[in-house]
């Protein structure tokens, strides 16, 4: 509720400094909750990341997984406090996958079947892209778990499954 709150008393401030602008304090709103929420995820996560000594796998699963997410959505949690800390924390137990080239295999083959049945899944009210594009996004979602045929990354492996598995719902 905090970042709510705040976000709110941002909004309201751009607001009334500049009110002929278009957008509403709702909207506004939305945007700074969304940045502050960005925000804090980083720096949680980056703080953890001094401390493990894995910065920069850190940062790649974050990148990873954000421009993942970005493209085939996934499960949203109700309150920002579990993304933050579920981010921060799993981004930084992440960083430390080593597994196998077989495991690697199978965990990305497993992840492009995911994207391939359910991405886009959960972004109705979340984006602006019109549904005629959802099946542009899958393909994009499915491209970029595919790279990782090529690298052979455990680390990307491991980012693309926990948010392939995020998009699991049911079937209409």
């Amino acid at each position: 509720m905090m970042i709510e709150a705040l976000a709110n008393r941002w909004a309201i401030r751009l607001k009334n400094a500049v009110p002929d602008h278009p957008a509403s304090v709702a909207v506004l709103r939305f945007a700074l909750q969304l940045f502050i929420e960005t925000v804090l995820t980083l720096i949680v996560a980056i703080l953890i990341s001094l401390l493990t000594g894995r910065t920069l796998e850190t940062l790649l699963v974050l990148i990873a997984f954000g421009i993942l997410r970005a493209v085939s959505g996934g499960f949203h949690f109700k309150t920002p406090l579990p993304c933050i800390l579920s981010t921060s924390i799993g981004a930084n137990l992440v960083a430390f996958a080593d597994f196998n080239q077989t495991a690697v295999l199978a965990m990305t083959g497993t992840s492009l079947l995911l994207a391939a049945v359910f991405a886009p899944s959960k972004i109705e009210n979340q984006t602006r892209i019109p549904k005629k594009y959802y099946p542009a996004l899958k393909v994009i979602s499915i491209a970029i778990i595919a790279v990782n045929f090529l690298v052979q990354s455990s680390i990307l492996a491991a980012t693309f499954l926990i948010q392939s598995l995020t998009l699991i719902r049911k079937r209409r």
